[in-house]
């Protein structure tokens, strides 16, 4: 079954690739995660959504795409396809070519999956409108760090997102990223230069005194006051 998958993977992709290196208009739609920063601790669940937005014309029919992070900051737990259904009916099995995480939910995630046939480009584009949710992918943070969330663009293993009226049109070349630090203090927008730096890491608490040390502090200085007060002038 697996062959048969990386059979059917290859042949598609073959296509887009061939496609995508024609000369072409840019395409308007855009395919970013959402949302673009988020800080978590240790142990916290973290999800996050792949958008497609900009949609005018033409729906989207086919979602390929590899979503890169750190695998010692974040572990991949599980992913929903098309959680509004808005490429038809629930995901078909044989419609879903996902390899999914790497081993132990580790980086990247592979997904691969298309509309369903019996819906035309009309009938999608109502129901997508101009964009909609492709996918969401839950982590845990697993490590400190900063982790960025990244689309790959590679054409034979990475992003492309075809037209549902001729699915060797591919709709998307721009891309944006996203980013999740976790024990972390400060982010930096990878939409700012396009990179992302090293998370600062959280300064140490200042102790906030409790009601009890502020209640042995008025005694101590209620006692110096009054030595001061009883001690003999010369």
């Amino acid at each position: 079954m697996k062959r048969i998958r990386n059979v059917t993977r290859f042949l598609v992709l073959a296509a887009v690739a061939a496609i995508l290196c024609a000369p072409r208009a840019e395409a308007t739609p855009l395919i970013s995660v959402s949302p673009h920063f988020q800080t978590a601790t240790q142990g916290d669940n973290v999800t996050a959504d792949i958008v497609v937005s900009g949609l005018t014309t033409d729906a989207v029919g086919n979602v390929s795409f590899n979503l890169l992070f750190d695998s010692s900051i974040l572990r991949g737990t599980s992913f929903v396809l098309d959680p509004d259904h808005k490429m038809g009916s629930l995901i078909d099995p044989i419609l879903d070519l996902s390899f999914g995480f790497g081993a132990g939910g580790t980086s990247p995630l592979d997904v691969f999956f298309a509309a369903a046939d019996d819906l035309n480009n009309a009938q999608l584009l109502a129901l997508q409108g101009t964009g909609f949710t492709v996918a969401t992918i839950n982590f845990t943070a697993i490590g400190p760090g900063l982790s960025a969330l990244n689309l790959a663009v590679v054409p034979a293993g990475g992003i492309f997102l075809s037209s549902a009226g001729d699915p060797l049109n591919p709709l998307v070349n721009t891309f944006d990223l996203g980013a999740v630090a976790v024990n972390g203090c400060v982010l930096v927008n990878p939409r700012d230069g396009g990179g992302i730096a090293a998370a600062d890491p959280c300064p140490a608490a200042s102790a906030v005194p409790e009601p009890a040390t502020f209640g042995l502090l008025a005694m101590g200085l209620a006692t110096l006051a009054r030595r001061r007060r009883n001690k003999p002038q010369a």
